[in-house]
């Protein structure tokens, strides 16, 4: 059996073979037509390479899975490497892969070229849907190879593990999972940009444990995050996301409330009680002028040292300022001194984040927001806080009504599909709009609907998203 690439042959030794790789390098290499400058083969190596002899002596029907293939350079006929199946593929139809390449013969490409044809080889056969693959942690250059063959580090121990999945998106590989609980909030915001239309109340908390489930089963996500809306609304949900985070291993596991979701103090208590027991790694408060405006503190407060009381240590205030931290104006000075109040509790500040201007934003915060230039406006995709490009995605957000959505696209609804699904079915490059902004940004996009002889009114936009926004949606 032979493989062919641009620059190589891959060959599948046979049992023979195998056999003269180790008493009889001459005639092997007579009968692979190859040169090997490597000498005499021993030690560790020469163990291995018998006792897969000896397996495949056992079991000769699955010899392709036990035996080495040969990468071998056409130009001068050398063999600079091998590959090959680590053994037969398991129930879960999943097949480890390994391969060496010869020093003098690295930094050419010769092993991103023999994986990359090795693993279409193995897509082929029915008993595989997924290859995996061990690096060491130091090991850079074989972690680049398998990054270039779209390979996913789904887990780091010792040594890295990764993962390709037959159909695997080399568009996505989420290592974040970020779910709007619900849109419905105990407070009125000037700043928020949220949309407060929806069709659902929260979000299905059997569907998004699914979600959860599915993903870590082939993604390596480090960090669900739950937020609103106020989730705290639907603190059971909050829970039992969180719950099934935990039994995931997800590293962080994040929670932003404005602490308002009732005055009654056992309540307040009693959900305090059980995030604690649902194993949030973290929890923002939301505390500054714009929440307290139309949310009473003495609830949050209550909150607050409940969460404390149960030993929780990562809670923080997480403050929204006007322009940046350091900028002096009525909101600012509000918000440091609710900030001080928390702090004398014992819950200290995040950074917090500097306000977006879209939504209300602009509509109450106006006077305080910069007018951007024309070049600003045309910044590339991926340029502003909290985004990233259409081609290369690793966060998924999830809202109540089970839309994922990326910016103003929508990638599907795990209410309708399953999370796979909608993740193998993505191509940006299939809409029109998406391909213009990774090709070209905001401008390339702005441009063509100039072109189509549709004026767009960029005076009222704050930041290219605003814009992108804009013509998106009509």
């Amino acid at each position: 059996m032979e493989l062919e690439t641009e620059r190589l042959f891959i060959k599948l030794l046979t049992l023979s073979q195998l056999k003269l790789w180790i008493n009889d390098i001459s005639m092997l290499e007579i009968e692979l037509n190859c040169k090997c400058d490597k000498g005499p083969i021993d030690g560790f190596f020469l163990n291995i390479i018998n006792n897969q002899i000896k397996i495949i002596e056992n079991d000769p029907e699955n010899y392709v899975y036990h035996s080495f293939w040969f990468i071998i350079r056409k130009a001068d006929k050398r063999a600079v490497g091998t590959i090959d199946y680590k053994n037969i593929p398991n129930e879960r139809k999943e097949v480890e892969i390994g391969y060496g390449l010869e020093k003098q013969f690295e930094h050419n490409g010769y092993m991103t070229e023999a994986v990359g044809a090795f693993c279409k080889m193995a897509f082929m056969d029915k008993k595989i849907e997924t290859i995996i693959a061990e690096t060491e942690a130091e090991n850079t250059a074989s972690s680049k190879v398998l990054d270039r063959c779209g390979f996913k580090k789904y887990k780091e121990e010792k040594t890295h593990w990764w993962r390709l999945n037959k159909d695997m998106n080399k568009y996505i590989n989420v290592n974040r999972i970020e779910f709007v609980v619900t849109n419905k909030c105990s407070g009125k915001c000037k700043h928020c940009s949220a949309k407060l239309s929806s069709e659902k109340e929260s979000i299905n908390a059997k569907i998004a444990i699914k979600v959860i489930n599915d993903l870590c089963k082939n993604y390596p996500i480090n960090s669900i995050m739950t937020f609103g809306g106020e989730p705290l609304l639907y603190a059971g949900t909050v829970c039992q996301i969180h719950k099934t985070a935990y039994e995931n291993n997800v590293k962080n596991r994040e929670l932003i409330t404005n602490g308002y979701f009732s005055k009654n103090i056992d309540k307040i208590k009693d959900t305090a009680k059980k995030l604690y027991e649902s194993n949030i790694t973290k929890i923002l408060l939301s505390i500054d002028a714009f929440h307290q405006e139309s949310i009473p503190l003495e609830p949050v407060i209550q909150f607050g040292k409940a969460l404390l009381e149960y030993g929780f240590n990562e809670l923080k205030t997480h403050p929204a300022w006007v322009v940046n931290k350091e900028h002096d104006n009525i909101y600012n000075r509000k918000t440091r001194e609710l900030l001080n109040t928390f702090f004398e509790i014992g819950i200290e500040p995040s950074n917090g984040n500097n306000i977006i201007p879209e939504g209300n934003a602009v509509k109450y915060l106006r006077e305080y927001f910069k007018k951007p230039t024309t070049e600003e406006l045309f910044l590339p995709c991926g340029s502003m806080p909290y985004t990233e490009t259409l081609n290369k995605i690793n966060t998924i957000n999830i809202n109540q009504n089970g839309n994922i959505e990326k910016c103003s696209f929508l990638l599907g609804n795990v209410y309708e599909e399953n999370i796979l699904e909608i993740i193998k079915n993505y191509d940006p490059f299939k809409n029109l709009y998406s391909k213009m902004l990774i090709e070209g940004g905001v401008k390339k996009l702005h441009d063509f609907i100039l072109n189509q002889g549709i004026e767009i009114d960029i005076e009222e936009c704050y930041s290219p998203c605003m814009l992108c926004k804009k013509i998106i949606q009509g």
